[in-house]
């Protein structure tokens, strides 16, 4: 998986803003380079988790990973999507795209209520 993928580069230069730390300092404190460090928060490189943990760790953070179910609606979507030409996949993206500007315009002059959160 690519870093720019998954995001370490973000996660880690926030966890390191946050903690008020530069990057030499963070280094230090994982026992690390500051270059490894230049790198990961560049997403030129990407940490192993052991290293991700360990600098998160360095700046009070702690890593948190988890498997979720995959969500069959999303499938059937990606399966139904497949069926479409690309023209015909264009053209619901840019339905899409309306409604979703017509739907933010109501919001904002309050003819909607936001969805109650669970």
């Amino acid at each position: 998986m690519h870093s720019k993928a998954f995001g370490v580069w973000r996660l880690l230069r926030e966890a390191r803003a946050s903690a008020g730390l530069t990057q030499r300092q963070l280094a230090e404190r994982a026992g690390t380079a500051q270059s490894a460090v230049a790198r990961y928060e560049t997403a030129r490189a990407l940490p192993d988790l052991d290293t991700l943990h360990r600098l998160l760790a360095a700046c009070g953070q702690r890593l948190e990973l988890r498997a979720a179910p995959v969500d069959e609606a999303d499938q059937h979507q990606l399966l139904e999507s497949l069926q479409l030409t690309p023209g015909q996949r264009a053209e619901r993206n840019r339905r899409v795209t309306r409604l979703a500007e017509r739907a933010a315009v109501a919001r904002r002059e309050g003819r909607v209520r936001p969805l109650a959160q669970p």
